[in-house]
């Protein structure tokens, strides 16, 4: 594979798409076994789901909300997604534009 120039845009997702964010994109990273089990590693108190209430495409903007609801034995559910699978690069630059909640117990990341 021939080396890409630095200024060229190799992956962009403006979220212009209302609904669930575009599969083609984004996978989900949900639980899908017992909290001891998940392997999250940092004691969550989310539990991951692909739900439209907790992840949807509005305005131009992606939104992950927390609800406060018990699944599982956690108190909230949440989403998490990823590009794995769907995308990956060795070296580049990457921009993000995002607003994140402020508050004791909150741990928003991208990564």
């Amino acid at each position: 594979m021939a080396a890409q120039p630095f200024n060229k845009l190799v992956w962009c997702d403006e979220f212009n798409k209302p609904g669930l964010p575009n599969g083609t994109r984004w996978n989900y990273n949900v639980v899908t076994a017992c909290p001891e089990v998940c392997g999250w590693g940092n004691n969550e108190l989310e539990w991951y789901t692909n739900k439209p209430e907790n992840v949807i495409v509005q305005g131009g903007v992606l939104k992950i909300k927390v609800i406060k609801e018990s699944v599982s034995g956690k108190p909230f559910t949440s989403a998490r997604l990823l590009t794995k699978d769907k995308f990956s690069f060795k070296y580049g630059k990457i921009e993000v534009k995002a607003k994140f909640p402020a508050g004791v117990g909150t741990w928003p990341a991208i990564w």
